[in-house]
């Protein structure tokens, strides 16, 4: 639980993974409230919804800059809350959580644009080279790759489903 307390020593002094698990355990909880809803939209808004949720995700960075700049970062010259709030905060990676259960409604309903897997997967190999080399860190750690990665999955999905060549299923 603790990624839901702002503080550096709480939030990092644990195993790597645990960050992500208290975002995980949201998501758990809220998928059954949720599911209702994204079913409630009418298909032909979901790209539409899914967008929307897209630019929410790419505003966090800016509205974490409203965050106190110090304290920084350990050993870095991030500020921590804005760092803390864009990757960490679980109500901040929820929206992904969303992004991606409203992907799988689109493929689920037919709606899916039949990207390709190998496409899909170099966008989001070329958004995540972009945002590591050229972004800053608050855009690297989620946000400018989210849609991307939300595509991605959507294209393995489907690839699966439809029986097409993939490395997904193999054991490795």
């Amino acid at each position: 639980m603790q990624s839901w307390i702002p503080d550096q020593e709480v939030v990092l002094n644990y195993t790597s993974n645990a960050p992500t698990l208290a975002c995980e355990l949201l998501f758990y909880l809220a998928f059954p409230a949720l599911l209702p809803l994204l079913r409630k939209i009418r298909v032909e808004r979901l790209w539409l919804w899914l967008g929307g949720v897209a630019l929410l995700i790419c505003a966090l960075p800016f509205v974490a800059l409203l965050l106190p700049d110090e304290p920084m970062m350990t050993n870095t010259d991030v500020p921590w809350w804005p760092l803390w709030f864009t990757y960490y905060f679980p109500v901040s990676r929820m929206l992904e959580f969303m992004l991606r259960m409203l992907t799988a409604q689109i493929v689920l309903s037919g709606r899916w644009i039949g990207l390709p897997l190998v496409p899909a997967m170099l966008l989001a190999g070329a958004s995540f080279v972009v945002t590591a080399g050229f972004l800053p860190v608050m855009y690297s750690q989620a946000s400018a790759i989210a849609f991307f990665l939300a595509l991605l999955i959507a294209a393995g999905a489907t690839a699966d489903v439809r029986g097409r060549p993939s490395f997904f299923p193999s054991a490795p």
